[in-house]
């Protein structure tokens, strides 16, 4: 198991429990999980998700997650 520091942002936060929701929390997640699997260990809806950012820098789904992994997880936004 791994410790990352994640923040989900926006519309997004809805999917998460309370305490979680609005702000940086750490999780432990299994070693090897990408930066797309981290949608469904937190139970978020991955057609909802526009992109994940690791680290500062937009990640590719793919990207293998490392202990201590800053992630934030970006909404799909719609305007008119």
């Amino acid at each position: 198991m791994m410790e990352l520091k994640v923040r989900v942002h926006s519309s997004l936060n809805i999917c998460l429990d309370k305490e979680l929701r609005h702000g940086w929390f750490e999780i432990k997640v299994p070693d090897g999980l990408s930066a797309a699997s981290l949608a469904d260990v937190l139970r978020l809806p991955a057609n909802e998700i526009m992109f994940v950012v690791v680290n500062g820098s937009k990640a590719d789904p793919t990207r293998v997650l490392k202990e201590g992994d800053r992630v934030e997880v970006f909404p799909v936004i719609s305007g008119g």
